[in-house]
């Protein structure tokens, strides 16, 4: 962490880390049940997917009313008459690159729809500060404990490795305060708000 700032009367701050790493996990399809599997401190479903331990085929059926046999690769050994053999695999993909944290408001625990918001309000900032849609960055919601209490963190990370440099400018606390001041502003100013909608294109809506 190289800078940080949190209101002193309110749940809210934000660290830059100019080196962070982030994990990303596929545990399988969403559709399947699968066995629990604790992740980042939540437990998720995690079918993950069953794979041919000598080609690396994986088996849809499971989970499935499909009873077509699985199509081994032409140099499996289940193609000459060796018995089928399974593993579970689970996919990990790890970046080591810059981001900033936002820990939020307690309340934020208490409502997806809620997160969902404050995800859009910040890329929408960030697109207001950058002119355009920044393909670059990434946000995700973020489970973790601060002084021992449960809480939420927003995690906007570079997925260019190490980082392009683009939130190294925003280590600045009154930069950052701008750019959220900017946002709130443009949700105020949103010619939806008097359109019966709750969101549009041009505010929170992709």
């Amino acid at each position: 962490v190289t800078s940080a700032w949190r209101l002193s009367d309110y749940t809210f701050g934000v660290e830059h880390l100019s080196r962070a790493v982030v994990r990303s996990y596929n545990l399988g399809p969403l559709s399947r049940s699968g066995p629990g599997l604790v992740v980042g401190g939540t437990e998720h479903q995690a079918p993950g997917f069953l794979t041919c331990t000598m080609c690396g085929v994986v088996d849809l059926r499971e989970g499935s009313n499909a009873r077509q046999a699985v199509r081994h690769r032409g140099f499996c050994r289940t193609r000459r008459g060796e018995k089928e053999k399974w593993t579970r695999v689970y996919l990990k993909h790890e970046l080591t690159t810059q981001a900033l944290r936002v820990l939020l408001p307690e309340t934020a625990l208490d409502d997806p729809a809620e997160l969902v918001a404050l995800e859009a309000a910040l890329m929408l900032g960030i697109r207001l500060d950058l002119g355009g849609d920044p393909q670059h960055l990434d946000i995700r919601d973020v489970p973790g404990r601060s002084k021992g209490v449960p809480t939420r963190y927003l995690v906007v990370a570079d997925t260019v490795p190490g980082g392009t440099g683009y939130l190294t400018d925003h280590d600045d606390p009154a930069k950052l305060w701008n750019l959220l001041v900017r946002t709130g502003r443009r949700l105020e100013d949103c010619p939806c708000r008097t359109e019966n909608r709750g969101m549009c294109p041009d505010c929170l809506q992709p």
